[in-house]
């Protein structure tokens, strides 16, 4: 009698244990706590308190966030709210990382890419790194521009500029910043000037006919 008495408590403390830590699916993979309900409560991500995994059995990663390229505003002057990939982006839930839509980079889609890799003559560059007093504006720090070496310009730093010097009848010429002193068109591929009639040199600043 004693020992079924033994038997039977300890059956119940076991049932009660089982009542208080619950079941949760998959054990919620190890990557959360089992709570009331059967439920699992998802770890975050260090620091913050958003989920790092997500589903029922915490199976499925998040992706970074960011200030959303488009979203709808909450209110006056309100808006790009933090999503996952920047709303620019993919998320592949078994791997955290996100797949970014052409044009955009970074861990959470949160920047633009410079186009052409500013074609091998310059440098690619946050907006706020380029123009003066930009850099209270949301996009900021997300839009991105070349900085072109010399010599070079254009969006992407694919065009070669051309030597300029005076206009050789007195006008502005590169004080206007007029290649070829003005006299000319610039072979953007060459780098080269294309003096109109009447005019030669390497700047098309000298003169073969009086105007």
């Amino acid at each position: 009698m004693f020992g079924s008495r033994i038997v039977l408590s300890i059956v119940s403390l076991l049932l009660v244990a089982t009542l208080v830590s619950g079941y949760c699916p998959n054990g919620c993979n190890g990557r959360g706590t089992c709570g009331a309900n059967d439920r699992c409560t998802c770890y975050t991500r260090i620091d913050t308190n958003e989920p790092a995994y997500i589903g029922a059995d915490c199976s499925r990663f998040t992706c970074p966030k960011g200030k959303a390229w488009v979203d709808t505003p909450t209110a006056a002057n309100t808006g790009h709210a933090q999503a996952e990939c920047s709303s620019r982006g993919l998320c592949d839930r078994t791997t955290g990382n996100c797949k970014c839509f052409p044009g955009y980079d970074g861990r959470a889609c949160d920047r633009t890419i410079c186009p052409n890799a500013c074609s091998g003559n310059g440098v690619c560059r946050m907006i706020s790194q380029i123009a003066t007093g930009y850099t209270a504006a949301w996009d900021s720090d997300k839009m991105m521009g070349c900085v072109c070496d010399s010599g070079f310009r254009g969006s992407d730093c694919s065009l070669k500029e051309c030597p300029s010097g005076t206009d050789v009848l007195g006008g502005k010429g590169k004080t206007a910043g007029r290649e070829c002193g003005g006299r000319g068109l610039c072979n953007r591929e060459k780098g080269t000037c294309e003096c109109f009639h009447g005019y030669f040199g390497t700047i098309c600043n000298q003169q073969t006919t009086v105007a």
